[in-house]
């Protein structure tokens, strides 16, 4: 394990939204396209110690190299549950899954396909206007 790896995503989103209101309440379910890309550290090669009968290998150090990704499109949809505290002031939470597939390249190496995305729940304090 290295603890010293890095791994981000980024996307944007746009989705189509039914956001019915009744009453303080509002219930929402949506979906769309999302664009997302990826950074992460990538193992390139691992030092290591053997012996005889070789049945253990004792980890030294491993070189890794900094990849990132094209932006690629892929879908989300989710749902969100919210109350109006007051006229112009809510609360609300949200449960989001978003899924892509981004190829990061090293350079001068292989790509290694990464599934992105996921689920992601949150918490929201809500202002309009």
């Amino acid at each position: 394990s290295l603890s010293s790896l890095d791994y981000s995503e980024s996307s944007a989103h746009l989705d189509l939204e039914l956001w019915p209101v009744v009453g303080r309440f509002e219930v929402g379910v949506f979906g769309g396209v999302v664009l997302v890309s990826a950074e992460a550290d990538l193992v390139e090669r691992v030092e290591y110690d053997e012996e005889y009968p070789y049945d253990e290998v004792s980890y030294r150090s491993a070189t890794t190299t900094r990849a990132s990704s094209d932006t690629v499109v892929g879908w989300s949809a989710g749902t969100i549950l919210g109350y109006a505290l007051a006229s112009h002031w809510g609360i609300a939470a949200e449960a989001r899954y978003t899924k892509a597939t981004v190829e990061l390249t090293p350079p001068g190496d292989e790509t290694t396909r990464v599934d992105a995305g996921g689920f992601r729940a949150v918490a929201l304090l809500r202002f309009g206007f």
